[in-house]
């Protein structure tokens, strides 16, 4: 078997629902499939596909990743697979090997996020193979036989990761704290992986924290504290937009 895909990240959490959902679609053969998992950047769709990838690479004969950002890198993905089997050297004879092998590949475009570029132009147009794109541009459903919203992660799910990234034995005391830090970050599974490796440094990081919720007349914050670390998430109209895992200093409490 051919994979070019990496691995998912060793403390993936999570994502119950959606990859039983994801395993119970790509389970029928003999039609082409194609999945798209879209939400905010940061949500974790790139790590749920890899983590679909990884547990159900047998079920797949070769498996390819593209880029999806640019034209240009989709083009190198198609290119590197006509290379690879010795099947020419361009991204159109890339997709002639994918539409000519009647097996089961599967193409994970990943980063399909420009509403200027015309994905169509890319999928094999064939009744065979597997597809997984990720996109924050829902608009990418119009492809798809099945598609998952990628929202927040489930407090539980969000505490074990942080605990996972921050190296962090799960009590009922580091739990108890955790889920307020992750409260703050609202559960978003990037804004948790690098609080996690902010406080991985501190050997302070579950003492004296206070919560504190902050409100913005045109703006919401949650701030949360101690004497090593501050972290804070900026939500504007329902969405996480931004947020700080920042070391603590002196000058920053006056």
């Amino acid at each position: 078997m051919t994979s070019l895909c990496p691995p998912p990240s060793r403390i993936f959490c999570g994502r119950e629902d959606i990859l039983n959902k994801m395993h119970q679609f790509f389970s029928d053969t003999g039609i082409q499939h194609i999945y798209v998992l879209h939400g905010l950047g940061g949500a974790g769709k790139t790590q749920i596909a890899l983590k679909f990838i990884n547990k159900s690479s047998s079920r797949f004969t070769h498996i390819f990743f593209i880029d999806t950002c640019t034209i240009a890198t989709i083009e190198t993905g198609l290119k590197n697979i006509a290379v690879l089997k010795d099947f020419g050297n361009s991204p159109e004879d890339g997709l002639l090997w994918l539409t000519s092998k009647v097996e089961e590949w599967l193409l994970f475009f990943d980063n399909a996020d420009d509403p200027d570029i015309n994905l169509n132009d890319y999928i094999p147009q064939c009744n065979h193979g597997n597809i997984i794109i990720t996109s924050r541009n829902p608009g990418m459903c119009v492809y798809a036989g099945s598609h998952s919203p990628v929202l927040d992660m489930e407090e539980e799910d969000a505490v074990a990761l942080l605990l996972k990234s921050a190296l962090q034995k799960a009590t009922s005391s580091t739990e108890q704290i955790t889920a307020e830090i992750v409260k703050v970050l609202y559960h978003l599974p990037l804004a948790v992986v690098q609080a996690g490796a902010s406080l991985r440094k501190s050997s302070t990081m579950y003492q004296g924290i206070s919560f504190i919720p902050v409100v913005h007349p045109k703006k919401k914050y949650r701030s949360l504290w101690n004497s090593s670390h501050i972290f804070c998430g900026q939500l504007e109209n329902g969405i996480l937009c931004s947020f700080w895992t920042l070391p603590m200093r002196s000058n920053l409490i006056h």
